[in-house]
């Protein structure tokens, strides 16, 4: 494997890793693009991209009405056991499209909405776009001063909440002076306002109006009946939308400051076109006939809008909505939605499936109904991946749905950053991996790319790396935002300019393509540790020959913290298997004497090691994601060095100082919060 960018001579002891400069430009000179060489029909491929522009110049909501012309009476959304038709969801959406055009809604405009996966985000995303209104999704977990900044830029006609995130922002909401705020309560779509599952729910939310209470406080607060209640001579006249009209300003997951996101614009485009993509002539995928896809991803990311709710549509598959998001719950919808498509990320995932093993609620349920486990959101490794497939073989995923031998199934894995959106798949990774013929090919099998992305790996000076060479991601497609929503800056840091002039949009992760075309991404490009002579390795390089052991060892999130000289120091965060054979002890030892074999003696001198226990967990982001920020936040605490047959302490509480620095100055690159104390963060620095 070679490493551009790197001098791996500095760190590692094999040779046979050294990068050839001097051959690898030579392989890369005047190149179009490695990934263009592994679309297998161009010309088909160039049709659809065309006919999108020609035939298909219109909005979303025209998109969705013209995929279900034919289908209008199956079921369009599942809520708790209600369904909803074609023909209900559409009549909803008109109703409320007229409502919006009534109330001043003009193309272009900004709707700001705070909700929950409820079957409304769907009347609200059809509305707005028959409307040509933009819906922007903010989260209620937002920086307060963020939010106000956000929504001061926005025309503040009208704010759609649901009941259980209004309370969270109100007095944001309240002060901003919008002409309508509109409330949803999550008991609006059940069936006669009763939840046939509460005994599951209520430990997690209790679902009743609370728009009544909000009342109280504040008379002018609407339901949306009061909203559509027109006058009955009004006729709405709809404005010309295209399909390069924005349709929804969602958020990055990860942000430069804490609580403050990116606002990312997309087109109609960006939906319509990873639609076309998506349809089996040119994804190579198997139809999604009658499937059941699950929206429980914060509407506020782009994969629950592109990904869960609008991909689903358009194969006129049912969205389930589900409003609870959290990993202890995710076994729970599992169970009550039974969904057959579901993007979740990993530790989703791995929580869910310990859940259906040990919690005496969910006993004896199977997941039969699953054809489609997508990890979405962050790179996964090998260990986590044969956890979750032997976890799907024991509840027989996609046993009633797939015969043998395709079934159980085994992961999936999808997705793309947020500006780009859902540039990849790869359907069921595991089993794919093991038909592949050829060992190179089997090899960190990846992502495949969707036919309609052009994307390259590129080294620092520019030029394209070589098959199997890391790098830095790029990519260009109709899927790319339109940009970075008032931050004209970040939208021009964004593009990159390659060796041969082409602009491409960064994804600013390490990633290799394979001799198939496959991409495998190994984490983001500024997760790094540097060394006193200056090189920088990435921290993936430092995780992989602990996670070697299999057996023992299911995760290792490594991060870098700072120690009393300032000097960076790689904390492994290692998580053992359930049914691990080895002593967290012994699993250490072993780690530590396979670093020492495949770093130099300063790399190996600055990693260290925490252990995490059975019934710990990794703090996740407001996505899902793992936070490292967190993981940083607790720096060098409770870490230990392995010597010998024994583990040394090298960070107890005494030997640990916290650093009290403003808030506004402490950087993170995932939506996570830090221990603030009075606009202050309080971040982790110890000695090693």
């Amino acid at each position: 494997m070679k490493i551009s960018n790197i001098d791996v001579k500095v760190f590692l002891k094999d040779d046979k890793l050294v990068l050839n400069r001097q051959h690898s430009l030579e392989l890369s000179k005047n190149k179009p693009s490695i990934r263009q060489k592994h679309i297998k029909n161009q010309k088909k491929v160039d049709y659809a991209l065309k006919d999108i522009e020609s035939s298909h110049n219109w909005s979303w909501y025209e998109e969705i009405k013209y995929r279900w012309k034919d289908c209008m009476e199956k079921s369009m959304t599942f809520y708790r056991g209600n369904e909803k038709s074609g023909f209900q969801v559409f009549c909803e959406a008109d109703t409320l499209a007229t409502a919006l055009r009534y109330h001043g809604i003009e193309k272009g405009n900004d709707i700001v909405a705070c909700m929950s996966n409820v079957p409304e985000v769907l009347t609200l995303l059809l509305a707005a776009s028959k409307c040509g209104a933009k819906v922007k999704f903010i989260g209620s977990g937002f920086d307060k001063d963020f939010l106000r900044q956000t929504i001061n830029e926005s025309c503040r006609k009208v704010f759609i909440g649901t009941d259980d995130e209004y309370g969270k922002v109100k007095e944001i909401i309240q002060s901003a002076g919008f002409n309508h705020r509109v409330v949803v309560s999550l008991t609006d779509s059940l069936l006669n306002e009763y939840d046939p599952y509460e005994k599951y729910d209520k430990k997690f939310y209790e679902f009743k109006n609370n728009i009544p209470y909000f009342k109280q406080d504040d008379e002018n607060i609407e339901t949306v009946s009061d909203f559509q209640s027109v006058e009955s001579e009004y006729k709405a006249c709809f404005p010309k939308v295209g399909i390069d009209d924005v349709l929804t300003a969602t958020y990055t997951s990860g942000s430069t400051k804490i609580g403050w996101p990116k606002t990312i614009l997309h087109a109609n485009k960006h939906y319509i076109s990873i639609a076309r993509f998506h349809d089996p002539d040119l994804s190579r995928m198997p139809a999604m006939r009658n499937m059941r896809g699950l929206a429980h991803i914060p509407t506020h990311s782009n994969t629950n809008i592109a990904s869960s709710i609008s991909d689903t549509l358009c194969q006129k598959c049912t969205v389930a909505f589900e409003p609870i998001y959290s990993p202890d719950f995710f076994a729970y919808s599992l169970k009550i939605n039974e969904p057959g498509f579901v993007p979740a990320t990993r530790s989703f995932w791995l929580t869910a499936l310990q859940c259906l093993e040990h919690n005496d609620d969910l006993k004896g349920t199977k997941l039969s109904h699953l054809l489609n486990a997508v990890a979405v959101g962050e790179d996964i490794v090998p260990n986590e991946v044969h956890f979750i497939d032997k976890k799907f073989k024991e509840f027989e995923a996609g046993r009633a749905v797939l015969p043998k031998p395709l079934s159980p199934i085994t992961l999936s894995v999808g997705g793309g950053n947020c500006e780009h959106g859902g540039l990849f798949f790869t359907l069921f990774k595991s089993a794919r991996e093991k038909l592949s013929l050829s060992r190179s090919l089997r090899k960190d099998f990846g992502l495949t790319p969707f036919q309609l992305a052009d994307i390259a790996v590129l080294r620092e000076d520019g030029t394209e790396c070589d098959y199997e060479e890391y790098g830095n991601l790029v990519a260009n497609s109709n899927l790319t935002m339109k940009e970075y929503e008032a931050n004209e800056e970040a939208t021009k840091n964004f593009y990159t300019v390659d060796s041969y002039d082409r602009n491409w949009g960064n994804c600013n992760v390490w990633s290799y393509i394979g001799k198939n075309g496959n991409v495998v991404m190994k984490g983001r490009i500024d997760s790094k540790i540097e060394l006193s002579s200056g090189k920088e390795i990435p921290n993936f390089l430092i995780a992989e020959p602990i996670l070697k052991d299999e057996k023992n060892i299911l995760s290792c999130e490594v991060v870098t913290v700072k120690d009393e000289n300032d000097n960076d120091v790689a904390v492994a965060n290692i998580k053992l298997q359930p049914d691990a054979k080895k002593s967290g002890h012994d699993v250490l030892i072993d780690a530590e004497q396979r670093c020492q074999k495949s770093f130099s003696k300063e790399l190996d001198s600055r990693i260290v090691y925490r252990l995490f226990s059975n019934d710990e967990e990794y703090d996740l982001t407001k996505s899902g994601k793992r936070s490292l920020p967190a993981l940083e936040l607790r720096g060098l605490e409770d870490c230990v060095k392995p010597v010998g047959s024994c583990i040394c302490c090298t960070s107890t509480a005494s030997l640990v100082k916290y650093e009290v620095i403003p808030a506004d100055q402490y950087v993170d690159t995932y939506l996570s919060k830090p221990q603030v104390v009075d606009n202050s963060v309080v971040k982790v620095k110890a000695k090693v």
